[in-house]
């Protein structure tokens, strides 16, 4: 298996060896840069994964914006038809078998990545907390608390949970003064139990990694939001190892 034609892909992480093992990549018309690990970003490029927190990083790719209905959220909200927004809750449970180190590339920053993509709008306070709930050895949940200009609360909490069968999961939900949107965009899959085998759990939408090549190819990228990102990042990264919340407007 082999790249498209006029994609550049820099990054040698599980989803960059997911895009080179697409069978059937979308074409790409014009010349396009993903990069989703390391530091060094080409002018032009979008960042995508741990990428996203390299000070070069501009364009950003959140991953999980390759499911349609989360896209479909984004233009909801981008539309107004959800209002004035009130806040957005997401919760993201992956298979505990991870570091923290892994709960933080895995969960927390796909997360906070996503819903900073869908709530626009300053924010000034960051509260976070890095917790131990099943473990004694590090941090295995991590509950953040985005405090926006305009009184709006965005609330992510990440879990490293037991349940090797249920799979990773994401409930994402935004609330505005016109309409409260929830989506869990992880439960579309068919379960195949055969007789004393565990369950098999397979996705049924198209691979995540096509999508985003997809969502690269026709430039539905998030103009600038690199530096958002890394600062709501580093604010959330200060908050869990001085236990205060940080004020945006005082850094």
């Amino acid at each position: 298996m082999s790249l498209p034609e006029n994609l550049n892909l820099i990054g040698s992480d599980p989803l960059a060896e997911a895009i080179r093992g697409l069978p059937h990549p979308p074409p790409f018309a014009e010349p396009r840069t993903l990069v989703t690990s390391g530091t060094r970003i080409p002018a032009g490029a979008v960042a995508c994964g741990m990428a996203m927190l390299s000070p070069e990083a501009e364009d950003i790719l959140p991953e999980y914006l390759s499911f349609n209905v989360l896209n479909d959220v984004r233009a909801m909200i981008a539309a107004g038809e959800l209002g004035q927004l009130y806040g957005g809750f997401a919760s993201h449970r992956i298979e505990n078998f991870t570091t923290d180190e892994l709960l933080r590339e895995l969960g927390l920053l796909p997360a906070l990545a996503l819903m900073l993509a869908l709530v626009p709008g300053d924010i000034v306070r960051v509260w976070s907390t890095a917790a131990r709930l099943l473990t004694a050895d590090e941090p295995d949940a991590w509950f953040v608390h985005l405090r926006y200009a305009d009184d709006a609360l965005v609330t992510i909490e990440v879990l490293a949970v037991n349940d090797l069968e249920v799979g990773d999961e994401l409930t994402v939900e935004i609330t505005g003064s016109e309409q409260v949107v929830r989506v869990e965009p992880m439960r579309q899959a068919v379960w195949v139990e055969q007789w004393q085998e565990p369950a098999n759990r397979r996705l049924w939408w198209e691979l995540p990694a096509e999508r985003l090549c997809r969502l690269l190819a026709e430039g539905q990228v998030v103009r600038g939001g690199g530096p958002r990102v890394r600062q709501i990042w580093d604010a959330v990264m200060e908050s869990a190892r001085t236990g205060q919340p940080v004020s945006i407007d005082a850094r």
